[in-house]
């Protein structure tokens, strides 16, 4: 795996934002187009966005309606067409859930489906459900962008099962180039993986789903472990999106993706998995955290004042955002890289779970 200098030839870019207990991936094609696959944080979001010059998305992607995958979404999408971006699709759906007025929870998820629905109207977007599309996402020579999962057959055994596990529909996006490919878990669990075609798992970068926790709702297929899953996948990089809560990642589904064949491991933030004091006095760790040099993009959320004056002033950057380039001719590149002040700052935790040499 390469983590150096840039290599020629048409690349995916894939920035795996840090916003805390959550997902926010940013896409850019070999085309220039860019896709947006859920949004835990606005802000952060906006911020990557407004750096880049982005003024134009050609998909936005809810794999599903977890407030800590929509968070930020309609937020986002608000104060983007406001200020003269343009949305060409939004992909969204239930995911089995009830969103009826009846219904006393999900009161983030039905605002932001009547703004979708509203904003067809006003913006003049496309609605699109996240179950496979016939046709991909984004496409052109030698490369494409699919949502492999779900499938509109998992969705009719999920209903037909009277099963009420949202993260068993949660979106599996797909990105290949040059035959190579970047896999975005969402929340999917062992199930949907284990009825994916073997080519549609094998891939060079895997976000792990759920924030590195169990992967077991809707129940565990025969056969199927954390450990069989990082082995059809294959991946020769995981990247973990998680913040200081849920007691994620739970050692026990990540150790086997760093146990066998070498695979780096990533995570945007640090948890007391890896370093028990963030729990007391957070404080030092995390001013020296933000100060490394090694961030591919600013630590966006470590210096917004609206987090600092919540519990969320006890996350930790450990990758912070992760940037994936992932070229046609199969090289790698990524930030921050193998080698530097952000491995320093992993060798100053006690216990990393990216360690491969734990029990």
């Amino acid at each position: 795996m390469a983590d150096g200098p840039s290599s020629p030839g048409r690349s995916i870019e894939v920035f795996a934002l840090d916003v805390g207990q959550g997902d926010a991936t940013l896409i850019v094609l070999p085309d220039g187009r860019t896709i947006l696959f859920d949004c835990a944080d606005d802000w952060v979001v906006g911020k990557v966005i407004e750096t880049w010059g982005i003024v134009s998305l050609s998909a936005v992607i809810a794999s599903h309606l977890d407030r800590d995958h929509i968070g930020g979404m309609q937020g986002f999408l608000q104060n983007f067409v406001k200020g003269g971006g343009h949305v060409e699709r939004v992909f969204l759906d239930t995911d089995g859930r009830s969103i009826a007025e009846t219904t006393p929870r999900a009161a983030l998820a039905k605002s932001l489906i009547d703004y979708v629905i509203t904003g067809a109207e006003r913006h003049q977007w496309k609605v699109y459900s996240v179950t496979t599309p016939e046709t991909p996402i984004a496409s052109g020579p030698g490369w494409t962008v699919r949502l492999v999962a779900p499938t509109q057959s998992m969705r009719l055994a999920h209903e037909r099962a009277g099963q009420d596990v949202p993260n068993a529909l949660s979106g599996v996006l797909r990105l290949e180039i040059g035959g190579q490919a970047v896999l975005l878990g969402g929340d999917a669990p062992l199930k949907t993986f284990a009825a994916l075609a073997p080519e549609d798992l094998r891939s060079k970068v895997f976000r792990i789903p759920h924030h590195g926790g169990a992967l077991t709702d809707g129940g565990v297929p025969e056969g199927w472990d954390a450990a069989r899953l990082y082995a059809a996948i294959g991946p020769e990089l995981a990247i973990l999106s998680v913040g200081k809560g849920h007691d994620h990642p739970e050692p026990a589904w990540i150790h086997p993706v760093t146990g066998g064949a070498p695979c780096r491991l990533l995570c945007t933030q640090v948890t007391r998995r890896c370093e028990p004091t963030i729990v007391g006095e957070p404080k030092l760790l995390r001013a020296s955290a933000v100060r490394s040099p090694h961030f591919a993009e600013p630590p966006w959320r470590h210096l917004n004042d609206r987090h600092s004056a919540r519990q969320d002033r006890y996350e930790i950057p450990c990758a912070g955002t992760v940037l994936v380039e992932l070229h046609e001719n199969g090289t790698l590149r990524v930030l921050p890289s193998r080698d530097g002040p952000h491995q320093q700052l992993v060798n100053g935790w006690r216990s990393p779970l990216c360690r491969p040499t734990m029990d």
